[in-house]
């Protein structure tokens, strides 16, 4: 799984966030399984990397000159992976606190369809 930043700011907020404790150092990705699905490997509980926003592509010294020069895309993602047996929806939840708590459903198995 993928996970990327879309927005204009990091998924902390501010670095003062961080260094001063106000949010935790990384984002917690979770995962919960229906019955009868295992999971072969990964962590059900993870850390993320907080992952940094649009800005970070773009020139603190001039923000004029740095919309002609940087590009604005997001290139600051992060994986995630795990190994399932079974079949049924997966659920995924990716808590960042200040970039928000997000959630998707992925069908796996028999189930699954392209």
């Amino acid at each position: 799984m993928k996970l990327s930043n879309a927005g204009f700011l990091p998924t902390h907020g501010a670095e003062r966030a961080v260094a001063t404790k106000a949010v935790r150092d990384h984002g917690l990705a979770s995962l919960q399984l229906p019955e009868g699905m295992t999971l072969l490997s990964g962590e059900r509980m993870t850390e993320v990397p907080h992952l940094q926003g649009r800005a970070a592509a773009f020139d603190s010294e001039s923000p004029v000159a740095s919309s002609y020069g940087a590009s604005p895309v997001n290139a600051h993602e992060a994986h995630l992976e795990w190994i399932v047996h079974g079949s049924g929806a997966v659920e995924v939840e990716v808590d960042f606190q200040r970039g928000g708590v997000h959630h998707c459903a992925v069908r796996v198995g028999a189930e699954a369809k392209l």
